[in-house]
C-alpha cells in the first residue's frame, strides 16, 4: 500500500467522507496491518485505491460472532453513527459553534477477493477513514468507559 503508514490519517478537507464514486470491487485493499483488536472485532490499516486515503478496515472475529447476525450488527454500527451525528448536528446549530463536531458514519463493503488475509471473499466489512496513530479508543462493547 504505497504511502499509507500508521502515521498517515485521512485528509478531510480534500475528500468527501462516505467516499464518492462507486465501490467496485477491489476499492478497498489492505495489506493486514493489524491496528486494534476489541471483544468482538479486529481492525485493519487499510487503503482507498481511488483516492489513495487511509481507511480502516474492521471484521467481526468469526469464533465471537456468529455469521447469522453480522449483517443486523453491522447495520446497528451504521444506525448508531448515524442517529449520534443526528444528536451532534442539533448541537452544533444550538451552539452556533465555529468548531463543529462530527460523527463518521462507516460504510459496509464486501471483499473483493484480493483485499487480503485475514478477509474471506464475499465477507462484509466495515469501512472507516483512518483518523491516524493518535486515535484513542473511548469505550467497548460492553459499555466500559476508559478514563485517563
Amino acid at each position: 500500500m504505497d504511502g499509507i503508514t500508521k502515521q498517515s490519517s485521512y485528509n478531510f478537507e480534500r475528500y468527501a467522507w462516505p467516499p464518492d464514486g462507486d465501490f467496485y470491487p477491489g476499492r478497498f485493499i489492505t495489506d493486514c496491518v493489524h491496528l486494534a483488536s476489541g471483544s468482538c472485532r479486529a481492525a485493519y490499516l487499510g487503503k482507498d485505491t481511488s483516492t489513495n486515503q487511509p481507511i480502516v478496515i474492521k471484521q467481526f472475529i468469526a469464533e465471537r460472532v456468529h455469521a447469522s447476525k453480522l449483517d443486523r450488527y453491522w447495520s446497528e454500527d451504521i444506525q448508531a453513527s448515524k442517529i449520534a451525528q443526528d444528536i451532534t448536528n442539533k448541537y452544533n446549530e444550538y451552539m452556533n459553534t465555529s468548531k463543529p463536531i462530527y460523527f463518521v458514519v462507516p460504510v459496509v463493503h464486501h471483499c473483493f477477493k484480493d483485499i487480503g488475509r485475514p478477509f474471506r471473499p464475499s465477507e462484509r466489512v466495515l469501512i472507516e477513514p483512518y483518523l491516524g496513530d493518535t486515535y484513542e479508543k473511548f469505550n467497548t462493547n460492553h459499555g466500559l468507559v476508559l478514563k485517563p
